[in-house]
């Protein structure tokens, strides 16, 4: 092993500070587009690593399954290193032809980059005694997943080996770091996975410089920079004014999101980060800036590698972010909010550098981002001020080699072209065994470049697909059993691999027997309840609103009758002294009832003061009186039947149903406080209306109760 030690000893990397973030915008006319077309080759597929037999792993290490943190198939290899400061390996016999060789990439998952030293790759022939190897350190990677791509020129080769043999044996490497003990996981290898090479130019901070010297060179050749706007330097001295950005942006250059005080995220807490971005991006927005004013560069590159902050990042708009990471940008793209940045431009880099950076992205089928800051004739001593000559000959360059220039933005738009990006708004993680579960998910690319199909699986077990299409869809997932269930929606283009999966983890709970709505009741009288006592209806909403039983005979034509309390329409009725909880104020309220009635004799159900409160009474049609206004049902209840009648009043309006349905409106009542008493069976203030039939049920409720409410109390009192 002691051949592989030599490069940890060279593992001095610098570290750039930019990064950005970007929004996804429906209105593809709205980006600039390059003129040569994207496209992407995924090359050959060595292994997806969901069979680990296929490899062997060295006594430092160990593999195991890991279903969890999956690339493709059904699972991928973990791999993990035995001891902190060494390094474990797994092989795979093969038999590969490497003469036409131009890239070997891979997918790696780091649950924990602080452990990591490097990960390498070595490409083995003639029984061991040659090979290639390629390696990649930490500072180029993230936690979570990463694609690692080698090009040719990155490997190095001992042993005499050569492209022309084959390759007889794939090993890939874990390095830990020197404290700890490394694990990643291993998903989706290839050969030859290329796209088309791009370049995307990004100047941070506004400054005037770019406008005065970068701009009419850059325009001139049709090549369009991605500029970082800082809101509260705009307009200021050194910085462009806002009449500049517009120019540029009109030109089909970005105006990208670098916050509004350029302070460091880390430095902040979740609502000032908040802030920092959304006051921009409205600024940015109120300028016309709408197709990049949710791309973000971090300020001084600090927090593009917390998972924490780009979760902040994006719940406030931002969906994708270049980042602080060295490297190319490979596609597909392993982490949208981490992009990487090939070089930064600074006082000390010379036009080598930047052929060699764009050599390395045509190599490679890569994109590289370019960045720098501050532009000058004559630069001084200072690190962020490169030559004028710089910037022209990056130019100069771009032309001559044909790589596809783009911006922040239209590298955005074409990844969500390149695949489909699912989102989901479901958030109810909770429900009964009687419940159609429907989960609403949305595609956001408007032109895919490829099919995909949506599989649906419901605890491990796929249970039906469909081919996607842009827009908003729906999964009806229909009724499950009692329990805690895992749902997933994973996409896949047309050879099968993965593109997005959206996890769901519901529970759903025995369905309980439907009940009285007991929110905001204030009584309820039940006629089942009171057979027997002659003195008093007990209220059942917990108020204790217990009605006295007034001048009842108890005989067939007076008191309790099975389930009911009939009147005689001479002189019986119910007395409660005015109480608190019925002493309802405002625009909100709801009367039940459940009666039948034989005449068409006026008749009071229930009742405070009609000219302050609330009132209800009967003659062939019900009524609801309140202050200033009444409603009626216009239909004859007064048929010898049982009927469900509902007074409500919503903010002012009033409607009655009678047995399920709505069958008048009305509007402008409301309630005031008063002392009134309320009484049953007869008017409260004069003793008139006396009501003649049978009550069945009476509820009172200080709110207006929903029309799927309403029918559940129906279904229920009938």
């Amino acid at each position: 092993m002691k051949k592989y030690l030599s490069f940890l000893l060279a593992l001095l990397f610098f570290s750039t500070v930019i990064c950005y973030k970007t929004t996804i915008i429906n209105n593809a006319a709205s980006r600039y587009l390059c003129s040569q077309k994207y496209s992407y080759n995924p090359g050959t597929l060595l292994d997806n690593f969901d069979n680990t037999d296929n490899w062997v792993a060295s006594s430092s290490g160990t593999k195991s399954v890991d279903k969890i943190n999956v690339k493709s198939g059904s699972s991928n290899l973990r791999l993990t290193v035995n001891n902190p400061g060494d390094g474990a390996y797994i092989d795979k016999t093969c038999s590969l032809n490497v003469s036409d060789l131009k890239t070997i990439s891979f997918w790696v998952y780091i649950p924990d980059k602080s452990k990591l030293l490097a990960i390498s790759a070595d490409l083995i022939s003639n029984n061991f005694a040659s090979s290639f190897s390629a390696n990649i350190t930490k500072w180029s990677l993230t936690n979570g997943w990463n694609h690692v791509k080698f090009a040719k020129s990155d490997f190095t080769s001992s042993g005499n080996a050569n492209w022309n043999t084959p390759i007889t044996t794939l090993r890939l490497w874990v390095w830990s770091d020197s404290l700890k003990s490394a694990d990643v996981t291993f998903g989706e290898m290839r050969k030859n996975e290329k796209s088309t090479p791009q370049v995307i130019v990004v100047m941070d901070d506004g400054y005037s410089s770019v406008y005065n010297k970068m701009y009419p060179y850059f325009k001139a050749r049709n090549i369009p920079v991605s500029v970082c706007a800082i809101k509260n330097s705009v307009n200021t001295d050194g910085y462009m004014t806002e009449s500049q950005l517009k120019n540029l942006y009109n030109s089909g250059w970005d105006v990208i999101n670098h916050t509004t005080n350029h302070t460091a995220l880390t430095s902040l807490t979740d609502s000032g980060i908040a802030n920092e971005i959304t006051t921009c991006s409205t600024y940015l927005n109120n300028l016309g800036f709408i197709k990049s004013s949710n791309i973000l560069a971090y300020p001084e590159g600090l927090g593009a590698d917390d998972l924490h902050v780009q979760d902040v990042l994006k719940n406030s708009g931002i969906v994708m972010a270049r980042g602080s990471i060295v490297g190319l940008v490979n596609t597909p793209v392993d982490n949208a909010m981490s992009l990487k940045s090939a070089l930064e431009m600074t006082n000390t880099t010379t036009l080598a550098d930047v052929k060699n950076t764009i050599d390395k992205a045509i190599e490679s089928g890569s994109t590289a981002i370019i960045f720098s800051h501050n532009v000058s004739d004559s630069p001084s001593s200072d690190t962020y001020t490169v030559p004028t000559s710089l910037v022209k000959g990056l130019a100069d360059y771009i032309v001559s080699t044909g790589i596809r220039p783009l911006t922040l933005s239209s590298f955005e738009l074409e990844q969500a072209i390149a695949t489909p990006s699912l989102t989901s708004t479901f958030n109810n993680t909770r429900f009964t065994t009687d419940d159609n579960i429907a989960i609403p998910y949305t595609i956001a690319s408007a032109n895919l470049i490829d099919s995909f199909t949506a599989t649906y699986t419901i605890d491990g077990r796929s249970t039906s697909s469909k081919a996607l299409s842009s827009g908003n869809n729906t999964w009806n997932a229909g009724k499950l059993s009692a329990g805690n269930h895992s749902l997933s929606i994973t996409s896949r283009n047309s050879s099968g691999k993965v593109s997005n999966i959206l996890n769901f983890s519901i529970t759903v709970n025995a369905s309980k027997p439907p009940s009285i709505i007991s929110d905001g009741l204030v009584l309820w009288l039940d006629g089942s309840d009171g057979s027997g006592n002659k003195n008093m209806w007990y209220d059942k909403s917990g108020h204790n609103n217990n009605f006295t039983l007034m001048n009842f005979n108890y005989n067939s034509t007076s008191g309790w009758q099975g389930d009911s309390l009939k009147f005689d329409g001479i002189d019986d009725y119910c007395f409660l002294p005015n109480t608190d909880s019925l002493n309802i104020k405002g625009k909100n309220i709801t009367i039940e009832y459940v009666i039948k009635k034989t005449s068409a004799d006026n008749g009071v159900i229930i009742g405070k003061n009609y000219k302050k409160s609330f009132f209800t009474n009967i003659t062939s049609q019900a009524f609801f009186f309140s202050r200033d206004a009444f409603c009626s049902s216009s239909v004859n209840v007064a048929d010898n039947k049982k009927h469900y009648i509902v007074c409500r009043m919503q903010n002012g309006k009033t409607d009655i149903w009678v047995d399920s349905m709505i069958k008048n409106t009305t509007y402008g009542g409301k309630m005031i406080s008063n002392n009134t008493d309320i009484n049953i069976g007869r008017n409260p203030v004069n003793g008139y209306g006396h009501f003649k039939g049978n009550i069945y049920t009476i509820r009172v409720y200080n709110r207006a109760l929903t029309d799927k409410e309403i029918i559940n109390n129906y279904n229920l009192s009938k």
